[in-house]
């Protein structure tokens, strides 16, 4: 019986670190980062507010936890050079679109007052989809400014359409803001600057 404590034990761990995930993932769709307390989490998902600690050091690693579960980037593993401007933003909308945003949503809105968040929301662009993307650059002296333009295209693409609902880019068709973002982000990653 005792050698089967420690798989009972993992198992019991990692169904609580499940349920932690869940009731956080819900608590920052509805109160944002700024609005949303450690305790509040922990009585969603029925647990000691400890146990959050615990599992994930952190409301911070909890919140990234959250939103690092589905990378994107893989999916463009076999794109063609020549179509990687339009696979990025196809993909991009892919993914907002095909998942709950509010999570998203209260990340862009906390980078945007400043602080800590900022700083880890600059680490983690940087560490998925520019990190990502730093290979299927055109190979020149130019890559730090392409990165930087990929990040405004892709950052003010998410803040225009879904944040601001700027019209009539909100309302617009995916294909649509593929065809007409697709080609100016193609020539950041690949072309002439």
């Amino acid at each position: 019986m005792r050698e089967k404590e420690p798989g009972l034990r993992a198992r019991q761990a990692a169904r609580t670190r499940e349920r932690i995930l869940a009731a956080a993932k819900e608590r920052f769709a509805e109160g944002g980062y700024e609005g949303t307390t450690v305790r509040a989490i922990a009585a969603a998902a029925g647990v000691d507010p400890a146990a959050i600690i615990r599992h994930f050091n952190s409301k911070e690693q909890l919140f990234f936890e959250v939103l690092d579960r589905d990378s994107v980037w893989p999916i463009l593993n076999d794109t063609p050079d020549d179509q990687l401007g339009e696979q990025v933003i196809r993909v991009w909308l892919q993914d907002w679109e095909g998942r709950d945003r509010e999570p998203l949503l209260a990340l862009l809105r906390a980078a945007c007052s400043g602080g800590e968040i900022a700083e880890r929301v600059r680490h983690a662009f940087a560490d998925s989809a520019l990190d990502y993307l730093e290979t299927r650059i055109a190979p020149d002296e130019f890559r730090e400014e392409r990165l930087a333009l990929v990040a405004i295209d892709i950052v003010g693409l998410v803040i225009n359409r879904y944040v601001l609902l700027l019209e009539p880019l909100a309302s617009m068709p995916a294909e649509r803001v593929v065809e007409l973002l697709g080609p100016r982000l193609q020539q950041h990653l690949r072309g002439p600057l």
